[in-house]
C-alpha cells in the first residue's frame, strides 16, 4: 500500500510487546517532552541483575524499503549543530559518560558475516532473516558509516548485531555481564576496522562502556521508593528492566 511506518511506530511496537511479555520485570516511562533534537537519542535503558546495573541509549533509523538506505547521515535540527545528528548523539553520550546504540529496522540481513554461530544459546539464531528486523550497532560505527556515506542496509548490518545479542549471550552468568561482553565485541570489530593505514577516522570519538550507576530516579524506581520518573534529559523515556529474582529473566 506504500504505508510504511517510521522509526517511531516502530519503537512504541516494539516496547510494548516487551511490556506486555514481561508486565513484572519490565517497565517503560515515556517522558512527556520530547527534545531528542538536544540528545539525538531516543531512550535509555536501563537493567538490573544480581550483578548490578547497566544502561546506554539508543537511536532508532529505519532502512528505506525501496532503496535499502539507512540515514545515519540525518542532519542535527539546525538550532542544535551544524553537523550530523549522530554527532550530537555520540557527543552527548561522551559527555554523559554512557554508551549509545543504533537500532537498525530492516526487512533484510547482511549478506556476509562469518563470526557468527548457527544458533546462539536460546533459541534464535543469526540465520534466521527474522532476527535482523531489530539490529544494533555502536555508535561510534554509525558514525563512521555516515562520515563514509556507506549507508546502505547491508554494510549497516553488517557492522552490527540481531538485538537479541543484548541478552542471549549470557544466559548463566547474568543479564548484565551479556550486556558488558556484546559492548566489547562490537568495540572490537569497530576498532580493527579504524586501525586500518588507510583509515583517515583514526580513533576519534571512542565510546564510553555502558554506564553503571543509573540516575537517582532510576534507582530509586528499582528499589521500589516511587513509581514514577521525572524527566531528566532531553529523551523520550526510559525503559527499566529488572533480573534480579534470578538472574535469568529474559
Amino acid at each position: 500500500m506504500g504505508l510504511v511506518p517510521g522509526e517511531t511506530t516502530f519503537t512504541d511496537n516494539a516496547l510494548l510487546h516487551l511490556a506486555i511479555s514481561h508486565p513484572a520485570h519490565i517497565s517503560i516511562q515515556r517522558f512527556a517532552s520530547k527534545r531528542e533534537a538536544e540528545t539525538g537519542a531516543d531512550w535509555e535503558w536501563w537493567i538490573r541483575d544480581l550483578h548490578g546495573y547497566v544502561g546506554f541509549r539508543t537511536q532508532a533509523k529505519r532502512a528505506d524499503p525501496r532503496t535499502g538506505r539507512i540515514g545515519l547521515d540525518q542532519r542535527a535540527a539546525p538550532s542544535v549543530s551544524s553537523g550530523y545528528q549522530i554527532e550530537v548523539f555520540v557527543e552527548r553520550c561522551l559527555a554523559d559518560r554512557i554508551a549509545g546504540l543504533y537500532c537498525i529496522y530492516s526487512d533484510g540481513r547482511p549478506t556476509w558475516r562469518s563470526d557468527l554461530p548457527e544458533a546462539g544459546p536460546c533459541p534464535h539464531g543469526p540465520v534466521d532473516i527474522g532476527q535482523w528486523g531489530c539490529t544494533v550497532v555502536l555508535a561510534d560505527t554509525a558514525l563512521r558509516l555516515a562520515l563514509e556515506k556507506d549507508l546502505h542496509r547491508e554494510t549497516v548490518l553488517a557492522a552490527g548485531m540481531p538485538w537479541y545479542h543484548l541478552v542471549c549471550h549470557h544466559p548463566v552468568t547474568g543479564l548484565t555481564t551479556g550486556i558488558h561482553h556484546l559492548f566489547s565485541r562490537l568495540r572490537a570489530a569497530e576498532m580493527v576496522v579504524r586501525d586500518r593505514v588507510d583509515n583517515p577516522f583514526d580513533r576519534q570519538y571512542p565510546s564510553p562502556p555502558p554506564a553503571t550507576q543509573p540516575p537517582s530516579e532510576v534507582e530509586a524506581y528499582f528499589l521500589g521508593e516511587h513509581r514514577t520518573i521525572e524527566p531528566w534529559s532531553d529523551l523520550a523515556g526510559v525503559v527499566m528492566i529488572d533480573a534480579t529474582e534470578d538472574g535469568t529473566n529474559r
